[in-house]
């Protein structure tokens, strides 16, 4: 068996033994992975793969008992996380033990690292790591990570430009307006509105379903008939709705020719 788990740095010994993590917050992460051999057939691994909650990071590598630094063969990003080449292999008869210093995010209410092992130049499907007791020095025994409590599920909203110029020459032609959805379980009804300083709204997109995560939508500087609006201020309004609350975040940007 090949056992994990994972806490959040500077609390390997979470109340609850679960580690919890702000969301929307780029988050460092330590996880542990150990493996139980049962029979000499066993040969061991030599390459872990990484699945994180949204794009993840690998930031160190320790191997051994007690822990030493170790530098990865490579590191070779995948859709939805990465791969380690170990500088060693984990067996039997050697190193029995990996910790992997990652960083990532979590959107959701509660996400996982998922990981598998496998050796290279050798056939065969690679083996799950599950959640389990790997070293005293971490106290969750599982792989879960969860978003600490409740609170707005409407975050970080950006505009950038601040000032554009649709003179449609391809030349800061667009806005792009950035924002997070936390905590969501559903797809939640979010649009993006743009009014004028007398709060005529000029444009819109949605209301559309999306999930927890980051989303962007461009502006092009025209109403919703497809003229060009004229120079001056602007306000962007991003507003989401879901079974709890509806929250909304409003900031300006400036269209100049």
């Amino acid at each position: 068996r090949v056992l994990g788990e994972v806490d959040a740095v500077g609390d390997l010994h979470p109340e609850g033994a679960v580690a919890e993590v702000q969301a929307g917050d780029r988050v460092a992460l330590v996880c542990d992975i150990g493996a139980r051999f049962t029979e000499d057939a066993q040969t061991g691994f030599d390459a872990v793969r990484v699945l994180t909650p949204a794009e993840g990071m690998l930031r160190g590598l320790e191997m051994g008992a007690p822990w030493e630094d170790a530098t990865p063969d490579s590191v070779v990003a995948e859709a939805g996380g990465f791969v380690v080449y170990l500088p060693q292999p984990i067996q039997r008869d050697g190193v029995k033990r990996l910790r992997l210093r990652l960083e990532t995010a979590l959107y959701n209410a509660a996400g996982e690292i998922a990981a598998e092992v496998f050796a290279r130049g050798q056939a065969g499907f690679p083996q799950l790591v599950v959640a389990g007791d790997v070293s005293e020095e971490m106290g969750t025994n599982q792989l879960r990570i969860v978003a600490t409590a409740q609170g707005s599920v409407l975050a970080a909203m950006e505009v950038e430009p601040v000032a554009f110029t649709p003179q449609g020459d391809a030349v800061n032609d667009e806005v792009r307006i950035d924002y997070t959805l936390l905590k969501v379980l559903d797809a939640s009804e979010v649009s993006v509105e743009v009014f004028d300083l007398r709060g005529r709204c000029l444009w819109r997109a949605g209301p559309s379903g999306r999930k927890a995560g980051r989303h962007a939508v461009l502006w092009d500087g025209r109403d919703q008939s497809g003229r060009l609006v004229g120079p001056g201020l602007y306000l962007v309004r991003v507003e989401v709705e879901t079974d709890r609350q509806r929250e909304e975040r409003m900031a300006c940007v400036a269209v100049v020719y």
